[in-house]
């Protein structure tokens, strides 16, 4: 975990009543309820509404999403190399069409893989063909 992320969920359960982490603490880390118990989880509409609302607050449009987050986990592991077998584990399918859905790469991706086999101008192999 990277140690920013573990200062932010540690501080967040300070601020929700767990003053101190301890591996046995039973229920759910994103609570609802205040303190050791933690028996009602938040709701995935709610942290979809923050989300939105952060996304709304610096100008995304509605084509990002909380979703996001996860494809975005995808394509990052598989340009760095991780196995599609996996990632298929990690994300929890079954079926390899499935991740494929989740591994769609954006028009950038794309774009920087295509320059690393051909870095040369588009114009430049058009002279050659003509």
């Amino acid at each position: 975990m990277f140690k920013e992320v573990k200062k932010s969920i540690l501080d967040y359960l300070q601020l929700s009543g767990v003053p101190e982490w301890k591996s046995d603490i039973d229920g759910y880390l994103f609570s609802r309820d205040d303190g050791l118990v933690r028996e009602r989880k938040i709701l995935d509409r709610s942290v979809q509404y923050l989300v939105r609302g952060l996304f709304d607050n610096i100008g995304l449009d509605n084509n990002f999403t909380v979703h996001s987050f996860r494809h975005t986990f995808a394509v990052k592991c598989l340009k760095s190399g991780m196995k599609q077998q996996y990632l298929m584990q990690i994300l929890g399918h079954d079926d390899p069409k499935t991740t494929a859905v989740y591994t769609k790469l954006i028009p950038h991706d794309l774009k920087e893989e295509v320059m690393k086999k051909y870095p040369f101008p588009f114009e430049d192999l058009l002279k050659e063909l003509i």
